[in-house]
């Protein structure tokens, strides 16, 4: 899981985005993208209920976060970025 944040940098480098990503926003500093995606549900589990992350199938919220090919989530350097790799049909 991530520590303190306020201690990293959340700067992004030129080295930290992919040519085939639009842009890239650093989510935070895990161990593994599956660490983050649990701390990212945890906060919605009210206190009691924490048995329920062991029960969460992370493989597969992750195949859902990605699966309309806008963003790819992955780690890099000790961060976990979002790559968004399509621009975002507008409702216009």
């Amino acid at each position: 899981m991530t520590s303190n944040d306020d201690d990293f940098d959340f700067t992004v480098h030129d080295d930290d985005c992919p040519d085939d990503a639009l842009d890239t926003e650093i989510l935070g500093h895990y161990a593994t993208v599956d660490d983050y995606l649990r701390a990212a549900v945890d906060t919605l589990v009210l206190p009691g209920g924490e048995w329920l992350l062991d029960c969460l199938d992370l493989g597969r919220l992750r195949d859902c976060l990605e699966s309309y090919g806008l963003y790819r989530l992955r780690l890099h350097a000790g961060r976990v970025l979002r790559d968004r790799l399509h621009a975002q049909d507008s409702c216009d």
